[in-house]
């Protein structure tokens, strides 16, 4: 269970069932609520980042700004990334859902989330 504290940490949620990697408003807002951002990964490093992105980056995701006005994550699907992050051994497994808090990488402007520690969730 996530403690209050939490609640303004970056955070990525990774829903194994529904193939989804689900980006929290606390870090799109830390982020400066940006249009656009950009997923990184690095399966060597069993690492996930994000950072702010724009729309002429043709790899960066377009963050639809209602969703977090109001409330809500951002929810990109990804089934083959999910199951490709899996073959690396980040102890996942099918059907489950995981939290992690990111760190900020200053100079590099972006929240990364190590996947081998042990979840939130």
């Amino acid at each position: 269970m996530m403690s209050r504290e939490n609640l303004y940490q970056p955070i990525l949620s990774i829903d194994l069932k529904k193939s989804l990697i689900r980006v929290h408003r606390n870090t799109l807002r830390l982020l400066g609520d940006p249009d656009y951002i950009q997923l990184l990964i690095n399966p060597n490093a069993k690492m996930i980042a994000i950072k702010a992105g724009d729309k002429r980056d043709y790899l960066a995701h377009k963050v639809r700004k209602y969703r977090f006005e109001t409330g809500y994550s951002y929810e990109l699907y990804c089934k083959d990334l999910l199951q490709t992050m899996m073959t690396v051994d980040c102890g996942w497994e099918y059907g489950n859902i995981s939290a992690y808090m990111g760190n900020l990488i200053p100079k590099q402007e972006l929240y990364s989330f190590p996947c081998w520690k042990r979840p939130l969730l």
